[in-house]
């Protein structure tokens, strides 16, 4: 079974999203990124299981998410919400290689 990282982001950023996820495969990595994936509700089920399966969480700041910074949509809070639960559910589990790119 290959090993598995976690991908957080948002999905505005999706074309960064796909390179990384490319590299990933390339190297032979499973990975869980949400926006292919079909959550069943509530969503932080999913979300939980899927990090339990992970050996590492990459949360992935692109372009976007840094705009977000800087002049924030209103639906922001959501994806900001979700990347502190990952991230935080991540350490709480001590999973090995929580990195930011």
């Amino acid at each position: 079974m290959k090993p598995k990282v976690f991908l957080s982001h948002t999905k505005l950023d999706s074309k960064f999203c796909d390179r990384f996820d490319n590299i990933c495969s390339t190297v032979g990595l499973a990975r869980f990124r949400s926006d292919f994936a079909d959550i069943r509700q509530p969503s932080w089920t999913t979300i939980k299981e899927e990090l339990g399966q992970s050996r590492a969480l990459f949360l992935l700041v692109g372009n976007e998410l840094v705009k977000q910074q800087i002049a924030p949509d209103p639906n922001w809070k959501y994806t900001q919400n979700w990347i502190s639960y990952e991230v935080g559910l991540a350490h709480e589990r001590n999973i090995d290689g929580v990195g930011w790119i």
